[in-house]
C-alpha cells in the first residue's frame, strides 16, 4: 500500500530556503527523489526496489528536522513493502514508527491508516487476531475520509469480516500467548508489550543473530529455562523499582541492534 504522496516535501522547501538552509534543500530534494521512486516501484510491485530507494530516503531524511513528516510518509511506503516481501515483524516496526511520527496530525491520516493498516496486516499473518482487528479498524476510520483510499477500504472490511467470523475479537485470546516460549520475558515486563517495537527488535536479535552462536545457545536455553520468566514475574510485581534499569540496558541494546540493521 502506497501512502497519499509527498506534496508535504513543497512546503518542506519553501521553508528551509525561508530559513536559508541551502545545503539542506538540495538533500531534501534529493530524499524526495528517492522516495518518489520507492513509491513508484512499490506501485510497480518491485518491493525490493521499492524497500532500496525508501530506505535511501530515510537516511536523507533523517538529516534534516523539518522533515519529520516526509519521513513518516517514507516509513509507511516502507512498511508496505516489508509486508509484501513477509518480513512481517519489520512491517510492524516501520509502521509503528510511522504512526509516532504523525502523531495525530490530521494532514497526514492517509499515511497513519496505510501504517495501521500494514500494522494489521502483518499482526494478521503472524496470527494475532485481537490486535490485528484493533489497527485494522483504526486504518478503516482513517482512511474511509481520504480520496484516495481506492481499493483499501474493501480489503479492510473483508478481512475484518472473517476475523469476526472466526471470533477474533479483540477480546478474543490473543494467539501471541500461545508460544510462551518465544516471549521475551523481561523486555514485555520492561516495554509492558510484547508488540512494542523494542521487544521486537530484542527478540529478532535472539533469533536471527544471539542463535548462531553456541553462547548464544547457552544464554537462549539459560533464559528459558525458567530464568528468563521469573525475573519478568518479579520485575512486574515485586521488584517494579528496577524497570528503569532494566530499561536503559534494553535501550543500549536497542539502540546497538538498530545501528548494525542499518549497516
Amino acid at each position: 500500500m502506497t501512502s497519499s504522496g509527498y506534496s508535504e516535501g513543497v512546503h518542506v522547501c519553501k521553508e528551509l530556503e525561508r530559513l536559508g538552509k541551502i545545503e539542506d534543500l538540495f538533500l531534501c530534494l534529493s530524499g524526495l527523489k528517492a522516495a518518489q521512486q520507492g513509491q513508484t516501484k512499490l506501485s510497480e510491485g518491485d518491493f525490493k526496489a521499492a524497500l532500496s530507494f525508501s530506505k535511501d530516503a530515510v537516511k536523507i531524511f533523517n538529516k534534516i528536522s523539518e522533515a519529520k513528516y516526509l519521513l513518516a510518509i517514507c516509513k509507511a511506503d516502507i512498511s508496505a513493502a516489508y509486508g509484501h516481501l513477509k518480513d512481517y515483524e519489520n512491517a510492524i516496526i516501520t509502521a509503528k514508527e510511522c504512526i509516532e511520527l504523525v502523531n495525530g496530525k490530521k494532514e497526514f491520516a492517509f499515511s497513519e491508516g496505510a501504517a495501521n493498516m500494514n500494522l494489521g496486516m502483518s499482526l494478521l499473518q503472524l496470527g494475532i487476531q485481537g490486535d490485528a482487528i484493533i489497527y485494522l479498524k483504526k486504518a478503516r476510520e482513517l482512511l474511509k475520509e481520504s480520496p484516495d483510499n481506492g481499493q483499501y477500504l474493501s480489503v479492510i472490511d473483508n478481512n475484518l469480516e472473517v476475523l469476526n467470523k472466526q471470533g477474533g475479537d479483540p477480546a478474543f485470546k490473543n494467539s501471541s500467548m500461545k508460544t510462551s516460549n518465544k516471549n521475551c520475558f523481561i523486555a514485555t515486563a520492561v516495554y509492558r508489550d510484547p508488540e512494542a517495537t523494542e521487544v521486537i527488535h530484542l527478540r529478532r536479535f535472539r533469533d536471527e543473530k544471539l542463535s548462531l552462536f553456541w553462547i548464544g545457545k547457552i544464554l537462549i536455553k539459560l533464559y528459558y529455562s525458567g530464568l528468563g520468566q521469573i525475573i519478568g514475574k518479579l520485575l512486574s510485581s515485586k521488584m517494579k523499582w528496577m524497570i528503569p534499569i532494566f530499561k536503559k540496558i534494553l535501550d543500549k541494546l536497542v539502540l546497538f541492534i538498530q545501528n548494525e540493521n542499518a549497516i
